[in-house]
């Protein structure tokens, strides 16, 4: 299924078949984003696939082009970030009437299972495959891979991205240091966590589920299902 992400003013998607990502900008007053910008006969923003003549038709294109299975995201500043197993990073920046051209770098690892978010600015990947968190060139490892694990959902700067278990809640310094265990009674399948203000909220969808909240520096605390 095509991944659709929309904040900071930006609206794009990812389409898996093609390996292109489309993205517009509207503006803050907007009460809709032009859809017509992600139909397949317009112009990609990135290009996440074989960076050949042959994958291409033979025609040159401006977009950004990687290689691999992908993954892809919208930061709050609008931004567009996209990673790919072939071990590239793709990055674009927004401009009051589009977006700067995609900034291309090699990634340390490319393994697969990926996502991607932002806190601030900074990027972090996870790798399902081997259940490690990539953040810049560091490497942490969240021990036994999971294949329901989830990184947070882009959100405002701070010092620790959240990663979301089938069985638990983790903070992974974006500086040095290890994970660092906020919530270990997950049920299940977690969404991806959210931080809002000084709190990060997680839940999990087994039988029966769960809510955690957990607060500046204090672990997570069970929350009320309504």
């Amino acid at each position: 299924d095509s991944q659709l992400d929309m904040r900071g003013g930006t609206l794009a998607m990812l389409d898996p078949k093609s390996g292109k990502v489309r993205a517009s900008r509207y503006g803050a007053d907007a009460k809709s984003a032009d859809m017509q910008v992600l139909e397949s006969t317009m112009p990609a923003l990135m290009e996440l696939g074989a960076a050949s003549p042959a994958a291409t038709g033979g025609k040159t294109s401006t977009a950004a082009s990687v290689g691999g299975s992908l993954a892809m995201a919208v930061g709050q500043d609008g931004s567009v970030y996209a990673v790919s197993s072939g071990g590239k990073l793709v990055v674009a920046r927004p401009t009051p009437t589009g977006f700067e051209r995609p900034e291309v770098s090699e990634r340390t690892s490319g393994g697969t299972g990926l996502q991607v978010t932002a806190v601030g600015t900074t990027v972090v990947v996870l790798e399902g495959s081997s259940a490690t968190v990539w953040i810049g060139d560091r490497r942490v490892s969240l021990g036994e891979p999971d294949p329901s694990a989830r990184l947070q959902q882009p959100g405002p700067d701070a010092d620790a991205v959240i990663v979301a278990t089938s069985k638990g809640l983790f903070s992974v310094p974006l500086g040095a240091g290890e994970p660092r265990p906020l919530f270990a009674a997950g049920t299940g399948a977690p969404a991806a966590p959210v931080r809002l203000g000084p709190c990060v909220y997680a839940a999990w969808a087994g039988t029966p589920g769960s809510l955690a909240r957990a607060c500046g520096t204090d672990g997570a605390t069970p929350q009320t299902m309504d």
